[in-house]
């Protein structure tokens, strides 16, 4: 179109106008979007290596159990053909692929220069390896049984007196006097020894219970053997009894065990020389399939060399072709140079060509 107009295709919808910025013109203008920083950026991609490395690790793990299991179930059959042999092949192939992968790793830690890394893996895998410790029982309870206070002696005026002499009045006692004194530090240490002493009163009734229970299950065990012990016994006279005593109907049992044990004993004997002739037969067969395996490389091989001669021969007889034709072209090219000659003489006459003396 030739009018000054925008296309109608190419007209662009307007945008609104901007409002003027509230912000003084002193002060930069702040972004919505808060940009990451570089430690933000760093953090993300330390964390995203190390998940990538965890699940690859976890992904060869379950795979090398998962091919580990398939070809220990399958090692234990023959291999029937190229293809699981091939199979089997590719599958140690892979273990072996992924064990040398696994073990590079560990390789490149450990033998690493860089001493500040090798250094931490090695601790951590020292608290990751280190051997499990039972924890501490305590010793020594948290109860304590403090000594009575000791009792104050008597003064020496409240002791009989004889009856001739009339008992003395004792002096009133001072006030220090009246009140007891403090614990003494032989009640300390007692009442701190004294959760030890329970304990030990535990221990030693626990090991009281232990033997008094070890002493009934072996009294129980002792009475059970005598009770078998008289059971047997018992049995064994019944049965004695009447020892001498023969029933026909034991008889005929034993015939018929005996001939059913005869029977079955004949016919493993003849599934036994079954198997020994199809094993010759199949023996017998796979000879004569290596024989017929054998015969048919052999043809095969002479073929090859029969098609080999044939193929030399055949170069042969195309380059005794070739030469062929050559000589006969040579030959006709000398006849024919012959019969020019002969007749270029025949019509010079026994003359000779005249030669131009310039």
């Amino acid at each position: 179109p030739t009018s000054s107009g925008p296309h109608p295709r190419c007209a662009m919808v307007s945008l609104p106008s901007l409002a003027p910025s509230s912000a003084p013109a002193g002060r930069p203008k702040t972004t919505v979007g808060r940009k990451r920083s570089a430690a933000d950026q760093q953090n993300e991609a330390i964390a995203g290596l190390c998940k990538t490395y965890t699940a690859a690790t976890s992904k060869l793990l379950y795979a090398f159990a998962a091919i580990h299991e398939q070809d220990s179930s399958g090692s234990g059959d023959k291999v029937s053909s190229v293809e699981a042999a091939l199979a089997l092949s590719s599958r140690s192939v892979l273990l072996e692929k992924m064990a040398a992968t696994l073990s590079s790793g560990v390789e490149k830690i450990v033998r690493s220069s860089d001493v500040p890394v090798r250094t931490a893996v090695l601790k951590d895998l020292r608290v990751r390896f280190r051997p499990r410790e039972d924890p501490t029982l305590a010793t020594v309870g948290c109860q304590a049984e403090l000594e009575p206070p000791a009792k104050q002696p008597r003064h020496a005026s409240d002791e009989a007196v004889p009856p001739p002499q009339p008992p003395p009045q004792p002096p009133p006692p001072s006030e220090d006097e009246a009140v007891p004194p403090p614990a003494s530090l032989s009640s300390v240490s007692s009442a701190t020894t004294a959760p030890r002493d329970m304990y030990e009163r535990l221990k030693a009734w626990e090991e009281k219970k232990q033997a008094r229970l070890a002493k009934e299950r072996q009294k129980a065990e002792d009475e059970e053997k005598q009770r078998i012990e008289k059971a047997r016994a018992a049995r064994v006279s019944s049965s004695t009894l009447y020892s001498h005593v023969e029933s026909k109907i034991k008889r005929e049992r034993v015939a018929v065990d005996d001939a059913r044990v005869a029977v079955a004993e004949t016919a493993a004997q003849e599934a036994i020389v079954a198997r020994e002739l199809a094993e010759r037969a199949a023996e017998h067969d796979r000879r004569q399939a290596v024989a017929a395996e054998e015969a048919r490389r052999s043809a095969e091989a002479a073929k090859t060399r029969a098609e080999t001669t044939a193929v030399v021969a055949k170069e042969q007889a195309s380059t005794a072709t070739a030469l062929l034709e050559a000589l006969r072209l040579k030959v006709s090219r000398e006849a024919k140079a012959r019969a020019e000659a002969k007749e270029i003489a025949e019509a010079l006459g026994g003359r000779d060509l005249e030669r131009n003396p310039m």
